[in-house]
């Protein structure tokens, strides 16, 4: 999906609501809404676009996880999971491996989670260890599931 594409289908006819919420014209929002493969033509470097540029620059800079810091921050505002997308292996024993770890760190999770609610009670530390196990195990999944697209990629997801 194109940057104009999900804007387009996000705002649908709420095109003068979204603009006055941002103190813009209509005519901007619609042109954000447009097909664009150059801006001297009819569409307009949406915010989308903008947001883009800004974490490709930052990751050519060699920000690392900095540069995601902009999408994270939108992932929060609306309750919304981030996960980066590890680099894609070709498939051979990367699978396994792939699988074995996600395992492995299930089974953290799922022991630092039943250590933290022994005693009817979460303490911070305890908030703590069990979030990044937690997030580690979610990392690790998507890391198999992105591994396992690589041995047959197909158009769409299932």
């Amino acid at each position: 999906m194109e940057s104009w594409e999900a804007l387009d289908r996000c705002i649908d006819k709420k095109t003068q609501a979204v603009a006055k919420r941002l103190g813009v014209s209509k005519e901007l929002v619609y042109r954000w809404q447009q097909s664009v493969h150059d801006y001297s033509q009819s569409g307009a470097y949406n915010p989308l676009d903008r947001i883009e540029a800004i974490v490709s620059e930052m990751q050519e800079q060699g920000a690392g996880d900095e540069a995601l810091l902009p999408l994270s921050y939108l992932a929060e505002r609306f309750n919304v999971v981030l996960v980066p997308l590890p680099a894609v292996k070709h498939l051979d024993s990367a699978a396994s491996q792939s699988l074995l770890r996600s395992v492995a760190e299930f089974g953290e999770l799922a022991s630092v989670a039943a250590d933290a609610v022994a005693d009817g009670r979460i303490s911070r530390e305890e908030r703590s260890d069990v979030l990044r196990e937690g997030w580690q195990a979610v990392e690790a999944l998507v890391a198999f599931l992105r591994t396992v697209e690589a041995a047959c990629p197909v158009k769409g997801r299932v």
